[in-house]
């Protein structure tokens, strides 16, 4: 009984590990995607206007706070590539990049999805077991 507890619990732990894994590309995700459509945004209105006029807009610096800000060289923005890697990059270029790591962060979730679904199904199975066990011993 005690090995079928330490099973379930090892399963438990590597669920909620695949599950905060799951949260943490879903955010990034999330970021992307808000980049992608600012990019678009932004290409539109360089499109539509002169060169000389700066860009002004709000910026999200975090999840309450909001500055506005101009955007002085119109046709680049930083872009973060892998963990601590950034590179500056055309609004175009940008939009390729955000839209090729967002494909692949989908990719990540359907991955991260499926292991979460097995590990699930064995924790089920597991639960199934064990009632099994602890009511054939009672008889």
């Amino acid at each position: 009984m005690e090995q079928f507890q330490k099973t379930y619990d090892k399963f438990s732990e590597d669920y909620q590990a695949l599950s905060k894994v799951y949260e943490r590309i879903s955010s990034e995700m999330k970021d992307y995607e808000e980049l992608s459509s600012t990019l678009k945004l932004l290409q539109e209105y360089v499109k539509e206007s002169d060169d000389k006029v700066d860009i002004k807009m709000h910026m999200n610096l975090n999840e309450y706070i909001f500055a506005d800000v101009k955007i002085k060289e119109n046709n680049k923005v930083v872009v973060k590539m892998i963990e601590n890697l950034y590179a500056e990059l055309t609004y175009e270029r940008a939009l390729i990049f955000v839209e090729e790591k967002i494909k692949v962060l989908v990719k990540y979730l359907e991955e991260s999805k499926k292991q979460m679904a097995q590990l699930q199904a064995h924790m089920d199975i597991f639960l199934l077991l064990n009632y099994e066990l602890n009511n054939s011993s009672v008889k």
